[in-house]
C-alpha cells in the first residue's frame, strides 16, 4: 500500500481514510456508499478497475475529486483513471454532485431510469468517454 493509493471521505466530522487493497471500483464504491450529502471525496493518481457491467453510483449530493487529467499536472501524484466498460452513473440524489480531475474511459451516465430529473451536475478538468442522459 502506498500513501499514495488511499482514498479520503472529507465529511464534517473530519477526514476518513479507505486504504483499499486493490484499486477497484468496488473500493471506490465502499465510499460512495458511505459518503452523505455535503462530503467531498478525494481520490487517488491511480486507474481504478471496474468490475464487468457494474458501474459506480452517486446518489447524494458529493464532490469527487481526483488528481487532474494533464500530463503537467498529474505528472507527480499520476492521474485518476476509472476504467471499464460501464463508467460512472449519477442517480436520483446526487443534484449538484461535481467531478473534477478525473479521466472514465467509458461513460458518465444519467440513466433514463431516474424517478426524478437529475440537475445541477458540474464537471471540471474531466476527459469522458462518452457522455449519457
Amino acid at each position: 500500500m502506498r500513501a499514495q493509493d488511499v482514498i479520503v471521505r472529507q465529511s464534517a466530522d473530519g477526514p476518513h481514510f479507505y486504504y483499499p487493497e486493490l484499486n477497484t471500483g468496488a473500493a471506490v464504491q465502499e465510499v460512495l456508499d458511505d459518503a452523505i450529502d455535503g462530503d467531498t471525496i478525494y481520490l487517488a493518481g491511480v486507474t481504478y478497475y471496474l468490475a464487468l457491467n457494474v458501474p459506480l453510483t452517486v446518489d447524494h449530493q458529493v464532490v469527487i475529486t481526483g488528481t487532474g487529467v494533464h500530463p503537467d499536472s498529474a505528472t507527480t501524484a499520476g492521474r485518476t483513471v476509472v476504467s471499464g466498460n460501464s463508467g460512472i452513473w449519477f442517480e436520483t440524489g446526487s443534484d449538484g454532485s461535481e467531478l473534477s480531475g478525473v479521466i472514465v474511459e467509458n461513460w458518465v451516465d444519467i440513466p433514463n431510469g431516474c424517478a426524478e430529473a437529475v440537475t445541477g451536475l458540474r464537471f471540471k478538468r474531466c476527459w469522458f468517454g462518452g457522455l449519457g442522459i
